[in-house]
């Protein structure tokens, strides 16, 4: 299948899918309500290697993005759950290995009527938007991005981050 295609089964996927979900239009039901962000970061460890992250069905679009770096995407996970982040940003290092920088939570702007939030009480995030996609066929969208694995000086959570360019 071509990754234009790809990409649309994404986003009609996603967007399907949360469209009749309950959890998806209600901005304080969420998967992993307790859990923190140290403790989301662990579970997101085991992607530091992209065969990892093919291995779970991620798919490398094979795209750079100034600011966000390589997105390998799993259409399979279409509910918002901290351990299953739509997106995996990966950044080239020196030697032209692929290493984890960070993740982007999202939920299709058409499913929901406010943004949704994520991680437990103290950490508790509202995810930002709509915002247009960042790929193309993404869809428009609330989103969170988590630089978890790459350090940003515009924050954890910043939508960009300007240490990672293709």
């Amino acid at each position: 299948m071509k990754r234009r295609n790809v990409l649309r089964v994404i986003g009609s996927t996603v967007a399907a899918s949360l469209a009749g979900c309950t959890d998806a239009s209600n901005s304080n039901a969420q998967s992993g309500s307790g859990v923190n962000i140290k403790t989301t970061k662990s579970v997101l460890e085991k992607y530091q290697s992209s065969q990892k992250a093919l291995d779970d069905g991620y798919q490398n679009l094979d795209v750079c993005i100034d600011k966000l770096g390589k997105p390998f995407v799993n259409p399979e996970f279409t509910e918002l759950s901290y351990d299953q982040p739509q997106v995996l940003f990966y950044q080239k290092t020196t030697s032209g290995e692929l290493e984890l920088a960070g993740a982007e939570w999202f939920v299709p702007a058409e499913s929901t009527d406010e943004p949704p939030e994520l991680f437990g009480e103290e950490d508790r995030m509202t995810l930002k938007g709509p915002m247009e996609g960042h790929y193309p066929d993404q869809p428009r969208h609330y989103g969170l991005h988590g630089w978890l694995f790459s350090e940003n000086p515009n924050g954890q959570f910043a939508k960009f981050n300007p240490n990672i360019t293709c």
